[in-house]
């Protein structure tokens, strides 16, 4: 049988290797005798799948480095992006990013290396597939413990945190943002704007569970310091916007408990039910002035009642009155030497046939005859010289005089003004 010239006549053996060489073409295949060779190179950029990647294709196309157990892009600055794939950390993710620790903390870190002071954002945002879906932007759960804790700043290799600030209106590419709520590293909060809603309990000072809507509770406060617990103040000036509190009374009720105050011990010192029936359980005092529809205590300490003006003409303060003889709950001027004054006018300015306060009893200011001064003790009458004016005598005046008697000085006062008495009548 005749020798296939392909394939190469057999060299003679000899004790030393032989070097790398082909053994020819055997069924259209060149077989290599030892593997290591070196002959020839790969040029062709792999295209099917069965092609062969030569050394400077894989590496020009092997975007990551691995130092030690830190595996990270060769390029500082290049993205992942992982599409719709998860990234899990000790653990195969459930969700797209999950990080699992068994040793005290799963950290993901954030970092910037630039020293630049200017702020740097670093978010984790929700993207919803388009407006009509809802966004979570950030979740924190606890799957079998009934507690979360929300780690905020550092210490160790981080710098402390002094304060953190909640933004809303951010935005990815312009940064910016309206800062509504900043919370301390001392626990203080500070809300910029917008309302508090809640449909709970709002509780200040206590962990006890409150037995109210609105409940502010301490055991210790300020001791000495005379401060308030609680304050509601309104600096409007704007005087059309003096509203302070306003405490409302639940179903119209009656006999319901509207407001409330009560002592250490619990006992009730003041209450008012929602008819506006008060109840008092010790003394009322006040530098103001007390009044009801019709009786008032005046800030002098006078006891006056409300009656129609029918003098004719506008009220005097001071000027002495007494009871209408024509027209019912109604006062009219006194006359020169009146023997029946009841009163005397508490304001100016109140018009006729509107009703007016009338100082009957007690402290009281009146008018003074325009040519008749007056001095402390003197005793004091309706006026025989000017209709509704008082007039003082420095001795007890004649029997006469005993039904026109209004009261005793207890100041000294001009002529034609004012002068502050004892009122009384005979």
């Amino acid at each position: 049988m005749a020798r296939n010239p392909l394939i190469r006549k057999k060299e003679k053996s000899y004790a030393t290797p032989m070097k790398n060489q082909s053994a020819g073409i055997l069924d259209d295949f060149a077989v290599r005798k030892v593997v290591a060779t070196k002959e020839g190179s790969i040029t062709r950029t792999p295209v099917d799948d069965i092609d062969i990647a030569n050394k400077a294709y894989v590496d020009s196309n092997d975007f990551w480095k691995r130092v030690g157990d830190v595996l990270s892009p060769k390029t500082a600055g290049d993205d992942l992006n992982m599409g719709i794939g998860f990234v899990g950390v000790g653990c195969d993710p459930t969700y797209g990013g999950d990080i699992v620790s068994n040793t005290g903390f799963g950290q993901l870190r954030l970092g910037s290396s630039s020293a630049d002071s200017t702020p740097k954002v670093f978010g984790l945002v929700g993207r919803h597939y388009d407006a009509d879906e809802p966004d979570i932007a950030l979740l924190f759960g606890q799957s079998l413990s009934a507690q979360t804790d929300l780690f905020w700043g550092g210490g160790g290799a981080f710098n402390p945190a002094t304060s953190q600030n909640f933004i809303t209106s951010f935005d990815n590419d312009a940064g910016g943002g309206s800062v509504r709520y900043t919370i301390s590293d001392a626990g203080n909060h500070d809300f910029k704007a917008g309302d508090i809603k809640t449909t709970g309990s709002v509780i200040i000072g206590t962990s006890t569970a409150p037995v109210s809507k609105f409940h502010v509770q301490t055991d210790a406060w300020n001791a000495g310091s005379n401060i308030h617990l609680a304050s509601i103040i309104n600096r409007d000036g704007n005087s059309v916007d003096s509203a302070g509190l306003l405490v409302k009374g639940g179903a119209n009720s009656a006999t319901g408990r509207t407001f409330e105050v009560q002592d250490y011990s619990g006992n009730t010192d003041f209450i008012m039910y929602g008819d506006g029936h008060s109840e008092f359980s010790g003394d009322i005092e006040t530098v103001g002035v007390y009044s009801q529809s019709k009786i008032k205590l005046t800030p002098l300490g006078g006891y006056a009642i409300k009656l129609t003006n029918k003098t004719g003409s506008n009220s005097v303060a001071g000027e002495l009155v007494n009871a209408s003889s024509a027209t019912e709950n109604a006062v009219e001027q006194t006359a020169i030497n009146d023997e029946i004054p009841i009163g005397a006018f508490l304001d100016s300015g109140v018009s006729d046939g509107s009703e007016a306060w009338i100082v009957v009893s007690g402290i009281a200011q009146v008018l003074l005859d325009d040519t008749i001064a007056a001095s402390v003790g003197d005793w004091m009458k309706v006026s025989s010289n000017d209709a509704g004016r008082a007039e003082s005598s420095g001795s007890e005046a004649p029997e006469i005089n005993h039904f026109r008697e209004i009261g005793h000085c207890l100041e000294n006062g001009n002529a034609g003004e004012l002068v502050k008495i004892a009122m009384h009548f005979n």
